[in-house]
């Protein structure tokens, strides 16, 4: 969670006009609906921070299908080889029948 809220304060999201406001109910929304396990751990991303969010990821493996959307490339280089997490870029997500 907190390495969430950090990248969304990345200069990079003023470019999608993310406003402090969208951020904040989106945080909100997060705490309200979501669900918050504990990681489980792992050591297979490069950037020891994203180990804790494919860790969370992993932790929700059961027998629905994970899917972990990011634009990281730390996370990106291991699509398909996490055994049932299916790592996506946020246009593959849109653009895939996932959310139809």
């Amino acid at each position: 969670f907190d390495e969430l809220v950090r990248v969304l304060e990345y200069p990079r999201f003023k470019k999608f006009n993310v406003t402090p406001d969208a951020t904040e109910i989106f945080i909100k929304t997060i705490i309200t609906f979501g669900k918050f396990v504990f990681p489980q751990v792992t050591n297979l991303c490069r950037d020891k921070n994203d180990n804790v969010i494919l860790g969370t990821a992993l932790a929700m493996v059961g027998k629905k299908r994970v899917y972990l959307i990011s634009a990281d490339k730390d996370l990106l280089v291991l699509k398909g080889k996490v055994e049932k997490v299916i790592i996506m870029t946020p246009q593959e997500f849109l653009k895939s029948k996932v959310i139809e």
